[in-house]
């Protein structure tokens, strides 16, 4: 089974909020989504380093040091045409101090799937009936608001599908 290696950002504002963009992913038979910002690992990049590119061509973020993995996901997707793949993911928590961000750096074909970028609040997220890319993402963002986040890497509930 092919491997797709994705790194991810628990991108949380000083208002404690955290950004989520909602894309259209026609290949999946789950079509439509929210996910963090990130995406798939280059040959010879690391997980960190991709996850630093993927911020400024998404978002114009520039970051340093993103810290630890806090949780992963290994899930299978199935494609419409019925083949699988194991998507492993990794994700970091990385704060900001403003909400802005930009998507002069994003590339045309994303920007054409991207239905929606969004801020949202732990309240938000818990309430809304959204399809996230994994549940329990209200209670992360609580977490990550007064620093009690994992120093060990979590495994994130994915969605049922």
């Amino acid at each position: 089974m092919k491997t797709r290696r994705r790194a991810g950002a628990l991108l949380v504002s000083n208002a404690g909020r955290l950004l989520l963009m909602k894309f259209d992913f026609p290949f999946l038979q789950e079509q439509t989504f929210w996910v963090t910002a990130g995406g798939g690992v280059d040959d010879g990049e690391t997980f960190e380093g991709a996850l630093r590119r993927e911020l400024y061509e998404e978002l114009n973020l520039r970051v340093g040091d993103v810290g630890p993995v806090r949780y992963f996901v290994n899930k299978v997707f199935r494609t419409r045409s019925g083949s699988e793949f194991l998507s492993e993911e990794r994700y970091y928590l990385v704060r900001v101090a403003h909400e802005d961000v930009s998507l002069e750096n994003m590339e045309e074909i994303e920007r054409s799937r991207l239905q929606q970028i969004r801020w949202w609040s732990a309240d938000e997220i818990q309430s809304s009936s959204e399809w996230f890319f994994a549940r329990g993402l209200d209670r992360i963002v609580k977490r990550a608001i007064t620093d009690d986040l994992p120093s060990v890497p979590q495994e994130l509930a994915g969605t049922d599908s």
